[in-house]
């Protein structure tokens, strides 16, 4: 089907065509009496037609201008500022010389007022409702447009802005069943006279379009938050808000990643007797001292480092470069050091001791998997051999790709004969006699040299590989016995 001004064009036409014919007409039957009124009559056939299509035409001109300005609040439901994106454009949309978009505000009683004046001045504040002019508070109970002449005493929210206001347009926005708000025109630019009556209709129109698009932008907001409190739901710990295990190992592997953020080493804090506590004190009260745990290991750490809970009664720390081992150990006696203080609980003042596991970050390529899984073992260590502090080594790491490399070469190390044995004799400080002797393995390394027995004997312990080299050493010494008797 044609468009409006299609349709409205064509008739301006017809009508033309027709007025010509008339006045052609008139001029042939100009000697009948009736002939001098054929042409008022074509003209005023003309005029009629002229004024319904400019009228049309005037309509259809608004039409797409509120078209435009819908499609630029739409397109401002992304931006920064939406409240003061749609009050600017209905400005300039409608030419109004200022626009209140009155919008519900944190509570029933009070509203938020955003002004639009002149092309860039935009204000937002909050304003008691029963501060409202009466025309406001009118659309606002009536849920009705008005289109008003309004002296500027009533609208003297602010006096410098609205001075000589007397023509108002202000329609509703239907924002919810319980929430609305409202679009104020207020004067035409360069006080060019009172607002036209169609224009009510047109402002009620856009509205509307304002409505939608103000709760769409709440939807969206809305889904936004819920999905920022599941992505932090899944990433902290509820209970004490420190990153969980998963959310620091991705931390950590991305600070692994920078050269000049790598993590010089990773603490696990082990809260011995924790057990005890809940079954003692309770679920509640364990949780508050897990809470100022964590309180006191983040209130500890330095810049940049890292405070994270890995389960149950076992948290990390991160510390960033270029802290040494020696820092570490430092570091680690201070946190222990903290966790010693009492904590209070219910009135009581509990203590609460606490293990830690360090391992430094090495040139091995190990990620942060690896690296919490070596200072858990670290702990293990500490807590087997009653320590504060358990450092990791390689030698009791059983899922070392070091250590199980050492392993195959002791087994080899074993066939091929590289291992050999010293013997450190006993003298009697009484007797001054020798009453016995020490016989102690080495391993002299084809490509490596002398391998230190605190490296190769750890791994022999904790492998399959040590029964043979403890046979090797006793046959190796018996030998040796028998050969001293003999000579």
């Amino acid at each position: 089907p044609m468009s409006l001004r299609v349709r409205s064009t064509a008739a301006l036409g017809f009508t033309m065509l027709n007025a010509t014919v008339g006045v052609a007409a008139a001029v042939e039957w100009s000697d009948h009496q009736w002939g001098l009124w054929m042409p008022a009559l074509m003209g005023l056939g003309l005029y009629v037609g002229y004024r319904l299509w400019m009228h049309e035409r005037h309509r259809q001109d608004r039409l797409e201008v509120l078209q435009g300005a819908s499609h630029e609040i739409q397109v401002a439901l992304g931006g920064d500022s939406l409240e003061g994106s749609i009050a600017r454009e209905v400005r300039r949309t409608f030419g109004a010389a200022t626009v209140d978009l009155v919008l519900p505000g944190p509570s029933d009683d009070r509203m938020r007022l955003v002004r639009a004046v002149g092309d860039d001045l935009v204000t937002e504040r909050g304003v008691v409702g029963t501060a409202l002019p009466t025309t406001w508070r009118d659309v606002l109970g009536s849920q009705r447009g008005i289109r008003r002449d309004v002296p500027r005493s009533e609208l003297a929210i602010d006096p410098t802005v609205l001075e000589g206001a007397h023509s108002v347009l202000a329609a509703p926005v239907p924002i919810a069943e319980t929430a609305n708000g409202l679009i104020a025109l207020i004067d035409r630019e360069a006080k060019v006279g009172a607002w036209p009556p169609d224009e009510l209709a047109l402002l009620e129109t856009l509205a509307t379009q304002v409505a939608v698009t103000l709760r769409n932008a709440q939807l969206i907001e809305s889904v936004e938050a819920r999905a920022r409190e599941n992505e932090y739901l899944a990433r902290h710990d509820t209970l004490t808000g420190l990153p969980n295990r998963d959310w620091l190992r991705r931390l950590i592997d991305a600070a692994l990643a920078d050269p000049a953020g790598s993590p010089a080493g990773v603490l696990v804090v082990y809260l011995s007797g924790f057990k005890e506590l809940v079954e003692t004190l309770g679920h509640d009260n364990a949780d508050n001292v897990l809470r100022a745990v964590a309180a006191r290991l983040t209130a500890a750490a330095g810049p940049g480092w890292l405070v994270g809970r890995l389960d149950g009664h076992e948290l990390a720390v991160v510390v960033p470069a270029p802290a040494g081992e020696d820092r570490l150990r430092e570091i680690a006696g201070e946190l222990i050091e903290r966790l010693h203080e009492p904590f209070t609980v219910d009135d009581l003042r509990l203590g609460l001791s606490s293990r830690i596991g360090l391992v430094a970050v090495r040139d091995d390529g190990a990620d942060a998997r690896t690296l919490l899984r070596r200072a858990e073992g670290a702990v293990t260590h500490a807590i087997g051999n009653d320590l504060e502090i358990g450092e990791y080594e390689v030698a009791r790491d059983v899922h070392s790709p070091v250590r199980m490399a050492l392993v195959g070469e002791l087994r080899r190390a074993l066939e091929e004969r590289e291992l050999t044995v010293l013997y450190q004799p006993k003298l009697s400080l009484a007797t001054d006699r020798i009453v016995g002797g020490e016989a102690l393995v080495r391993w002299m390394h084809p490509t490596r040299g002398m391998v230190p027995p605190d490296e190769f004997i750890p791994v022999a312990e904790h492998s399959n590989v040590l029964r043979p080299m403890t046979l090797f050493v006793l046959d190796m010494a018996l030998a040796r016995c028998e050969a001293w008797r003999q000579t």
